[in-house]
């Protein structure tokens, strides 16, 4: 018995350690903007609105969750920090207790995401089997990182996805699996918003970056999802804070760009690129992915 309390402890004390390295996270509910409604509404189409903010919500919180980059806050306590914020804002509580009540409660960051854009097409399309029925389907979200003990919203982002299905036609022209489909490509949709919203939250908390570098190839701390073999990728000096002498205000200034490099292999959590050229890279360089990899 002591054994087993014992091993308990020591799991325990691990495990600990490993949460207390990561951030905090409040992830709001995904909601559908008025707009989107209003315009599903109109063809009849309400409940997909909800469906898809269902769905979309379910992937992200695992996303989130299986990315091991946060503690996920549950959803009950994101009353109490917007009231912090509130309280924070309003004078009644300075910044400093402000950001001491955040740190109890456990919420550093706060991730909103709010489904702005669904459209389903439907054509016929020639191929060389024949003519076909082409389906388009496009997604797309506003997703708002803040910072919960200031209030400053880090990054805001409209992350879309697309996806094309191929359908056999009857001799009337249409199909009787377009609805099967539907419900079949409606999860692949939600998932994969729910991945790139949680690919750009990473990006804009932990950037990519140089972790070991040994005889001009780079290790970086980002894998499968992020980088593909043959991806070019810009190498930047870290970033730093300095604080303007007028306002006080905090700002932060990119690295600059120190050379380019090219991914020649990706783990599921790790890259490796060579670097072009002779130049001087360190441990800590910041990774960019060039447009269009």
């Amino acid at each position: 018995m002591m054994k087993t309390t014992c091993l308990l402890l020591l799991f325990l004390s691990v495990s600990g350690g490993s949460f207390a390295q990561r951030q905090t996270l409040a992830v709001d509910k995904v909601k559908a903007s008025e707009t989107l409604n209003a315009d599903l509404a109109k063809d009849n189409r309400a409940i997909q609105s909800a469906r898809i903010t269902e769905a979309m919500d379910r992937h992200l919180i695992t996303a989130v969750t299986t990315s091991r980059k946060f503690t996920v806050v549950g959803r009950q306590d994101l009353k109490s920090i917007i009231d912090e914020q509130d309280l924070g804002q309003s004078g009644i509580v300075n910044t400093e207790t402000a950001a001491q009540l955040g740190e109890v409660k456990g919420a550093k960051y706060k991730l909103v995401t709010v489904v702005d854009h669904f459209q389903e097409e439907t054509a016929r399309a020639t191929f060389d089997t024949g003519e076909k029925l082409k389906r388009r389907f496009q997604l797309s979200a506003q997703a708002t990182v803040y910072d919960t003990s200031t209030g400053e919203v880090l990054d805001a982002s409209n992350i879309q996805v697309e996806k094309v299905d191929v359908l056999g036609m009857d001799a009337a022209g249409t199909s009787n699996r377009t609805g099967g489909r539907t419900d079949e490509i409606m999860p692949l949709l939600t998932r994969e918003l729910a991945e790139k919203t949680t690919a750009r939250l990473i990006d804009v908390l932990f950037p990519a970056k140089v972790i070991d570098v040994e005889d001009g190839t780079l290790t970086i701390n980002r894998g499968e999802g992020f980088f593909a073999k043959g991806d070019t990728i810009t190498l930047f000096s870290p970033g730093k804070t300095v604080t303007d002498p007028d306002t006080g205000e905090t700002l932060k200034i990119k690295g600059r760009s120190i050379g380019t490099a090219t991914i020649t292999s990706v783990d599921p959590t790790a890259s490796q690129a060579h670097v072009e050229g002779t130049i001087n890279v360190g441990v800590g360089a910041q990774v960019k992915k060039e447009t269009g990899n």
